[in-house]
């Protein structure tokens, strides 16, 4: 692709650069959607955004898109972040035929880890397929259940797409949503099956009528997946911040595909958490600045 210019008005986008201030750890974040203009710059393996108070430089590798760089030309000072450092995850997706029509997000990484999970007492879940398919009430409970160790499996019930909904009971705000994949095998070839790709989310006030409001991905390195004492392929939780918080009775996950052999299908999340708020980490040190 050669590189192209577009010069695209900040009210059709918020955009959030990170740089730190100057003799300090604090993170400043300069959001520009007030529709001031700024410049966008695409090439085949860089991306730079950014206007005449802050920019910022991606590289795009392999579908993956990493900062390379942000300036902050009020204090002309650049910050490079360490290796291994991770902010933000910016995806393209082109809703038509025109540049105009292209919409560029940028959801920051989840800090799951440090965050708490919505209480999910009294909850109730229920798990279909479009293809007739579909667990006991029992089994579909298992997403609920806090355990690591239980998931719905079934490997002669394999259709996607898949639609996980949740009851809370009552009308909530969440933010974010997470998943545990199925647990590790003994044997290295096994524990791989079921696992989420690509996801649709929906909502409902009464579990009848649905309203789409994202869409997603989970990967193979988003998993991660490692071995544990004598399990192979134990996977990493893995979890998506909503592009604006949502508030209703009734959600649902729809899995689209699976990551590791999409031919089987299958549906075997262990646990899915929801979140009313999650810390976003720029993932930088304090030590980098």
């Amino acid at each position: 692709m050669n590189s192209k210019h577009r010069k695209l008005l900040g009210s059709l986008l918020s955009l959030t650069l990170g740089a730190s201030s100057l003799g300090s750890s604090t993170v400043v974040l300069a959001n520009e959607s007030d529709g001031t203009d700024f410049d966008a710059m695409i090439s085949d393996n860089q991306l730079s955004i950014g206007n005449n108070k802050i920019s910022r430089t991606f590289s795009v590798t392999d579908g993956k898109v990493a900062t390379t760089g942000v300036v902050n030309h009020k204090i002309d000072r650049t910050l490079t972040p360490g290796a291994g450092s991770e902010d933000f995850v910016i995806s393209a997706q082109t809703y038509g035929d025109t540049a105009q029509e292209d919409i560029i997000a940028n959801p920051q990484k989840l800090d799951v880890e440090n965050a708490t999970a919505m209480d999910r007492t009294g909850w109730t879940a229920s798990l279909t397929n479009t293809s007739g398919g579909g667990f006991t009430s029992s089994d579909a409970g298992k997403l609920i259940d806090g355990n690591l160790s239980t998931n719905p499996d079934d490997y002669n019930n394999a259709s996607n797409p898949w639609d996980a909904v949740i009851d809370m009971k009552e009308a909530k705000t969440v933010s974010a949503f997470s998943v545990d994949k199925r647990p590790g095998f003994q044997e290295e070839a096994y524990g791989l099956n079921g696992s989420m790709g690509k996801f649709e989310l929906y909502k409902s006030d009464d579990g009848e009528n649905w309203t789409k409001f994202d869409e997603g991905e989970f990967t193979a390195d988003d998993y991660n997946l490692h071995k544990v004492d004598s399990l192979f392929n134990v996977g990493d939780r893995v979890a998506f911040n909503f592009t604006a918080p949502q508030t209703a009775r009734y959600f649902k996950v729809r899995q689209v595909s699976t990551v590791w052999n999409s031919d089987k299908q299958e549906f075997t999340t262990s646990e899915i958490n929801f979140f009313v708020s999650v810390k976003q980490s720029t993932g930088i040190r304090e030590t980098e600045y």
